[in-house]
């Protein structure tokens, strides 16, 4: 009886990791996973339409107007940067820049690559598969882009992102 439980444990779980692939990095000095960039799915070059829509010398910030938060949300949103070489950088307010010395584009925990087609953006990141683990999956989340704004959804939450420059942030 508990081999029937432990096989099925075990089909469960392969069946669960081919469905969802989980990627294993080695970590840095400073304890960062670094990642190949080949994983990335979005390796094309921008073009000149794509920088009519994404600022990249901007930064975005997360508003809550009009979607469900709570007071640490608020405290704390997210800020991009968006790069000209198809990169975003995420950090968050109360720690923005605080990681920039053994944090590049290499790390896991960078932010990671976008696309543009049209006013659609898809970002690719790579999250920890679980709180305890050194394994990450791969994300990729779609959104639009309608003037100063990037509305987005994240793990089936939505986001929304106005553009403001460093001096308006901080």
């Amino acid at each position: 009886m508990i081999t029937k439980y432990v096989t099925l444990f075990f089909i469960v779980l392969f069946f669960n990791s081919c469905l969802h692939p989980s990627f294993k990095f080695e970590t840095n000095t400073e304890g960062e996973p670094i990642l190949n960039p080949e994983l990335y799915t979005f390796n094309e070059k921008l073009t000149d339409e794509n920088f009519k829509v994404i600022d990249t010398n901007s930064y975005y910030i997360e508003t809550f107007q009009g979607l469900d938060s709570n007071e640490g949300q608020r405290a704390n949103p997210m800020i991009y940067k968006f790069h000209s070489d198809g990169y975003f950088k995420q950090d968050s307010y109360l720690h923005f820049g605080n990681f920039d010395k053994e944090r590049n584009k290499k790390s896991a925990y960078y932010g990671g690559k976008y696309k543009l087609e049209g006013n659609i953006i898809f970002m690719e990141s790579f999250y920890p598969a679980s709180a305890k683990s050194n394994r990450f999956v791969k994300v990729i989340s779609k959104g639009i882009i309608k003037n100063d704004t990037i509305i987005i959804d994240f793990f089936k939450t939505t986001h929304k992102y106005v553009k403001k420059n460093y001096n308006q942030i901080f």
